[in-house]
């Protein structure tokens, strides 16, 4: 079983949450979030931003681009909607090349002055560098969450809020 790892990345927008979920599930804005870094090619890329609004759920086939130019591996995903939350969004990732699992949560909390939008993705990697894949997947999602900022006003000191942590073995958490 490959080394698994949770990750967190949160920031609080000052904007309308129908404002920033808008944002946050269109298909194009979350491709230039992750630019130049990485672009995820879709045959349909109308049909992402349908699922992620709930309009849909059958299974995307994308292709990842690095640096937006070198092809790179198959990005398979399904998309759904929680029912009883549609600010609660779970994209898994089956049959990747690149990931033993992958299992990306979106939410966004509403407050009296701001929301709070988080990804929250728990993976394993298959390559052996376990723990520099994990780095690239975070610092892939601040790159992401600092691009958002941009678009709306955040507070400074809530700006993509990361947190990377190795998840226990069975073997490890019968040692502590």
């Amino acid at each position: 079983m490959a080394r698994q790892y949770h990750l967190r990345c949160w920031t609080r927008f000052r904007a309308p949450a129908d404002e920033v979920w808008a944002y946050k599930t269109n298909a194009a804005n979350l491709d230039a979030e992750r630019a130049p870094l990485l672009r995820l090619a879709l045959p349909d890329p109308v049909a992402l931003t349908q699922a992620l609004r709930g309009l849909g759920s059958q299974p995307l086939d994308g292709r990842l681009w690095w640096g937006g130019v070198l092809p790179g591996p198959r990005w398979p995903v399904q998309v759904r909607v929680d029912p009883a939350d549609p600010h609660r969004i779970t994209e898994t990732s089956p049959d990747n090349p690149l990931f033993q699992e992958w299992t990306h949560v979106r939410t966004l909390e509403e407050a009296a002055d701001a929301v709070r939008y988080m990804d929250a993705v728990t993976f394993a990697p298959r390559l052996p560098a376990t723990r520099l894949v994990a780095r690239a997947v975070e610092e892939l999602f601040i790159h992401a969450h600092k691009q958002s900022a941009r678009r709306f006003e955040t507070d400074a000191r809530a700006t993509a809020v990361a947190m990377l942590r190795v998840v226990p073995t069975e073997e490890e958490r019968w040692q502590e």
